[in-house]
């Protein structure tokens, strides 16, 4: 479309290849605009349908989005930089590999959940150092209807509150992510709504088998249905694996609310089945709106403390001081507090402590003379989302209440605090 130039107003012209400056207020042009913008002023027009601007554009004004630019992703350690627990092996649903996603898995063999390292050539085509790898190491061929295996996140409820869903101005959202899978075919993603057991699914392609390909679509929020404004769910991002016929007898209707559990992940190809099948994602961003934009990149430490809130790993050496720690004695047990690195999402419901002992990777107790005690458990008094208190009891041997007993490990010894969704 193109518009007369006027030289009195400078009204604007929608043509060729020539770069503007943008000055004056920007009204309204209706129609496709597949070309750049000509003049030299632009005084009166609203640019609309996504122009291409091929070269430098300056605005002497603000600019204002109408999205945010950044904090867009809602997914936490979507580019799998963060993995605290390491590799772990699970024939149920379990954390493990890069922190913030889970595994649910029923009745659907063994998997090795781990961080990949990606490789340089990998590095190249993503852009991403590093992928979680879902690894079948025992195969079940025959899940059985009720079975299995998803790859997925939880989001806190209250992150959530800008999405509108329960009103008429519920919001759009679009997930991107690259994906390599040793099934080529069709997998599934389904947004799961906590608070309302409902379902909607979107099916996508694996086109070649072990080959990244970068995969994008766009679901509609919940119309009806609110997502509580608190510290739990409020929905969860589910990559199918396999899946049984109680899950797939039914027909996947594209970006559609329901509750029929048949249609869940109908068509899902299955990883299952063999063992080595491997399944890989990085770069997953969720965004307000219909379209796709770059990732967001953030930091390490950015992820690790965004993570922290839902599970965080400590030192038994550097809790506890550089080697050696002082605690609070009493006649048979001893007390510390652990302060947090960050406060948590809840009180810690799961704490594991560090074996009692002599051995490498275990601590071991002086009483306040200075002598080796003997003692029996590791139990928490008390938590809050911030600090631990901590209690080492059965001690045979403490010495005089209120003297100063030391801890040491020989080798690392680990707390872990898992306040998870």
């Amino acid at each position: 479309m193109t518009r007369a130039r006027d030289n009195a107003n400078l009204s604007p012209t929608i043509a060729d290849a020539r770069m503007p400056n943008l000055t004056g207020d920007i009204t309204t042009v209706e129609g496709a605009v597949a070309t750049t913008i000509a003049d030299d002023a632009v005084t009166g027009a609203k640019i609309e349908n996504n122009p291409t601007i091929a070269g430098n554009l300056t605005v002497s004004g603000d600019i204002v989005p109408s999205t945010p630019m950044s904090h867009r992703n809602m997914i936490i350690n979507g580019g799998m930089q963060v993995a605290q627990r390491g590799t772990v092996t699970v024939t149920g649903s379990s954390y493990g590999g890069p922190d913030r996603f889970t595994s649910f898995i029923s009745a659907a063999g063994t998997w090795e959940q781990s961080q990949h390292n990606m490789t340089s050539a990998e590095l190249n085509t993503t852009g991403f150092s590093s992928a979680y790898k879902m690894k079948c190491t025992v195969a079940n061929a025959s899940i059985g209807a009720a079975g299995y295996a998803i790859l997925g996140q939880r989001l806190e409820a209250q992150n959530l509150q800008h999405l509108k869903w329960g009103t008429a101005s519920a919001k759009d959202m679009t997930l991107s992510f690259w994906v390599r899978s040793a099934k080529t075919g069709t997998h599934v993603i389904q947004l799961f709504h906590d608070e309302a057991t409902g379902y909607n699914s979107i099916a996508y392609t694996i086109a070649v088998a072990d080959t990244w390909e970068y995969k994008t679509m766009t679901f509609s929020g919940h119309p009806s249905i609110a997502i509580d404004n608190n510290n739990g769910t409020g929905f969860r991002v589910y990559f199918w694996l396999d899946a049984g016929s109680n899950l797939t007898s039914g027909t996947l209707t594209n970006n559609t609310w329901h509750t029929t559990v048949a249609n869940r992940a109908a068509g899902q190809a299955t990883l299952a089945d063999t063992v080595n099948n491997e399944f890989y994602i990085t770069g997953v961003q969720l965004e307000l709106g219909s379209s796709a934009t770059p990732f967001e990149h953030r930091s390490y430490g950015e992820e690790l403390a965004r993570c922290h809130r839902y599970y965080q790993v400590l030192q038994a050496s550097v809790t506890w001081g550089n080697g050696f720690g002082r605690i609070r004695s009493y006649t048979d047990r001893i007390l510390n507090m652990i302060n947090l690195h960050t406060e948590m999402r809840v009180l810690p419901h799961t704490i594991t402590w560090p074996v009692i002992g002599q051995g490498s990777g275990e601590v071991t107790f002086l009483n306040g003379e200075g002598y080796p005690t003997t003692h029996g458990s590791v139990t928490s008094v008390w938590a809050t989302p911030t600090q631990v208190g901590i209690s080492v009891d059965g001690f045979s041997s403490v010495g005089a209440a209120g003297l100063t007993t030391w801890a040491y490990t020989n080798g690392i010894a680990y707390f872990r605090f898992n306040a998870e969704l």
